[in-house]
């Protein structure tokens, strides 16, 4: 240890941006995904007053703490949660478009590669913002009932809107979009 240098139990981390995005930044906007996702405003109150800690420094240079001001943003509009449902793990037989010009056209798509793709179409320019909040839901009957095999597991069991997704009739593919308290289902 340095004489007159704080200890390691207590550093101090600056908000602003450079290089790399600032820690609180990036913690203020895990919240509200975890806001979002978990349809707990617990975690919102905690990104507000993430936000709010740096309220002053924000107001005087606003172009050094981007990561805190797109919180803000997704504080002040509100969140769109889009969430690709995983019912069936049913090839594609449609074409569609590629990333890559390596991509070959005539190679079946899997089912997840589709919902993920779909996903990122229904979120649109937002994809990567806090406004909207992506995830992939498994819910085929394969994995419902496997703890360690379902990583969606712990998502159902924390969301009220995730848990009754497996009781569908026929397992199908889909998107879930909810916005200002309104959910809406597109087939795929």
């Amino acid at each position: 240890m340095t004489p007159g240098m704080p200890g390691p139990l207590f550093r101090l981390k600056t908000g602003t941006e450079s290089a790399t995005p600032s820690v609180n930044g990036v913690i203020a906007r895990n919240l509200l995904r975890l806001a979002a996702l978990l349809e707990d405003d617990n975690y919102r109150t905690l990104a507000r007053q993430t936000c709010n800690s740096f309220a002053v420094e924000i107001m005087q240079h606003p172009f050094l703490f981007v990561g805190l001001l797109d919180v803000i943003v997704g504080l002040q509009i509100g969140t769109r949660t889009i969430t690709g449902v995983f019912g069936t793990a049913d090839i594609s037989k449609e074409p569609v478009s590629r990333d890559s010009l390596l991509d070959r056209r005539d190679e079946p798509v899997a089912a997840r590669d589709l919902l993920s793709r779909r996903v990122r179409s229904e979120a649109g320019p937002g994809f990567g913002s806090s406004t909207v909040v992506t995830s992939l839901v498994d819910v085929r009957p394969s994995h419902t009932k496997d703890f360690v095999g379902n990583q969606s597991f712990w998502l159902k069991s924390r969301n009220l809107l995730y848990k009754d997704l497996d009781k569908a009739d026929s397992p199908k593919n889909y998107l879930s979009v909810c916005e200002n308290g309104v959910c809406r289902t597109v087939d795929l």
